[in-house]
């Protein structure tokens, strides 16, 4: 039966015609807006919204929560809320918000694989100095089965990406983590250190920790002056785990090699690039530091599978009574 008071909100995605007969009728209206164009027609499409599936690059706080007086319930197509929810003011509100976890795993975990590889190469630097005209920069670079390479945080993603290590034959991997997994050391021949050392001991890095306030800014100066001066580090966490100060000066004076984040600390329209970036990072040339725009999960399997299962979690039978 129709339910006419409430309406869905989809932002990064479309749902598919199987969703459509299977959910629509809970909704009098599905508003999806798959590549949105801005904050403002985020606001005018779904001022009515009642619930609202975010998966594009919007940031929802206390000024988005006015804008949007009817909504009730919000489920990230992901798993980190705090980078896109602002959940003081979500609390403030009495807003719902759940999130769709461990779905993109697999997504990540391959886009993080790909990245070592690029990073090692200085792939990025070679394709500006290319197309600048300025340079045709050639170098040995180390093999994933070369490098010494570091996991920080072992969760789901961490875990994915040790698996595929694993299977290329790459045998020297390092892992820092809240909890030692001892059974992982012995099926992998992993080994644990604190995750000061990683920095220290490893040619790549790769970030998978939750961000919060014991993460903020864990790599700080201190440790990327004590860090490798070969390093690459690529982070697939909240950009907020690296102190952007600290990284800009290792970066410029050699402390480190190399730099990557999939994202950035203003995103979507916030980010005006190097006109306005008070990190100062953007500014510094591709062989040392370069973003994406939170690629890592965008594949057709991981935002299909977070659809289906937000589209579940709203549904009449999860429904919280008013």
């Amino acid at each position: 039966m129709l339910v006419v008071n409430r309406v869905l909100l989809v932002t990064g995605c479309c749902l598919s015609e199987a969703q459509v007969t299977r959910y629509g009728a809970s909704y009098s209206r599905i508003i999806e807006l798959p590549q949105p164009t801005s904050p403002e027609a985020i606001f005018d499409a779904g001022r009515m919204a009642t619930d609202y599936i975010l998966g594009g690059p919007e940031y929802i706080d206390a000024v988005a929560l006015e804008r949007m007086p009817a909504l009730e319930r919000l489920v990230l197509l992901g798993t980190g809320v705090a980078s896109f929810v602002d959940q003081s003011a979500a609390a403030a509100r009495g807003l719902t918000v759940m999130n769709t976890p461990h779905m993109n795993v697999e997504s990540v975990a391959e886009f993080a694989l790909a990245m070592l590889i690029v990073n090692a190469s200085n792939a990025i630097g070679s394709a500006d100095q290319v197309r600048a005209g300025v340079g045709w920069p050639q170098g040995p670079w180390k093999t994933l089965r070369e490098q010494k390479i570091g996991i920080f945080g072992l969760g789901h993603i961490g875990r994915a990406l040790l698996q595929r290590l694993h299977a290329l034959g790459v045998e020297n991997v390092l892992y820092a983590s809240r909890h030692r997994h001892t059974e992982m050391e012995r099926e992998y021949g992993l080994i644990y250190v604190a995750h000061t050392e990683l920095f220290q001991n490893c040619d790549s890095v790769s970030i998978h920790v939750s961000y919060n306030p014991v993460t903020h800014h864990i790599i700080n100066r201190a440790i990327l002056i004590a860090a490798n001066r070969d390093l690459s580090i690529l982070c697939f966490a909240n950009p907020r785990v690296i102190d952007p100060d600290a990284a800009r000066d290792a970066l410029v004076l050699g402390q480190i090699r190399r730099l990557y984040i999939d994202g950035y600390y203003r995103e979507w329209q916030a980010n005006r690039g190097q006109v306005d970036d008070p990190e100062g990072l953007l500014a510094l040339p591709g062989d040392r530091f370069w973003a994406t725009s939170h690629l890592a999960a965008q594949t057709h399997n991981a935002i299909g599978r977070q659809l289906e299962q937000a589209l579940e979690l709203l549904s009449p039978a999860r429904r919280l009574p008013k």
